[in-house]
């Protein structure tokens, strides 16, 4: 039953945040998070609707509060893509270093922060978090692909073998084959690489 009302709550909200109505959408927000303080949703849910508005300091505290109360790392990702939004030099930085001190082990966390610099073209970054990522799943071929292509645009030698070995774990995952195609392409193996893209 309770979770009856939070799908008919979320989708008043819904219509609420599409009508333009933001403050309502908040106010049912908070009365999800008063019904259920130790589940992410409602901070998430008013997190969201102050970010649809670019209001991105009071959808960091939202999720803040949210992050105080469950310790959801989904918080803690939306938290920072909050503080990178507001543009305050450095905070979001300093989120990112003290929330992986205190969860070494989220990995969940460290993937979006090597997208994220992935698609901000900071490569150094990305190729730190996708390092760290594989320490830990050595064998994953989409870690291994993702960190080859950064590489790649770093021009480091290193890139094609871990593309390489991506491709012999998914030879059939076309962006794994991509990756390795383009790398070849660029190194100067155009036969194999033209092969491998086709």
């Amino acid at each position: 039953d309770r979770f009856r009302r939070n799908d008919r709550a979320l989708t008043m909200m819904m219509l609420d945040l599409d009508a333009g109505r933001t403050s309502n959408a908040i106010a049912t927000a908070r009365n999800i998070q008063k019904q259920s303080p130790k589940n992410p949703v409602g901070y998430l849910l008013e997190g969201d609707a102050h970010a649809v508005g670019k209001a991105w300091k009071e959808a960091a505290n939202a999720y803040r509060n949210g992050i105080r109360q469950t310790g959801a790392n989904e918080l803690a990702i939306k938290l920072h893509a909050a503080l990178s939004a507001q543009n305050v030099p450095g905070e979001a930085d300093k989120f990112a270093d003290s929330w992986l001190k205190e969860h070494s082990k989220d990995l969940q966390f460290r993937l979006y922060l090597a997208e994220s610099a992935t698609a901000r073209k900071d490569y150094p970054v990305a190729i730190r978090h996708y390092r760290a990522l594989l320490d830990n799943q050595p064998d994953n071929p989409a870690l291994l692909n993702n960190l080859a292509w950064v590489l790649g645009q770093n021009k480091d030698p290193k890139a094609i073998d871990l593309a390489e070995k991506a491709y012999k774990l998914a030879p059939d995952q076309a962006s794994i084959v991509d990756t390795l195609g383009s790398l070849l392409v660029a190194k100067g193996d155009f036969d194999r690489g033209v092969e491998l893209m086709k």
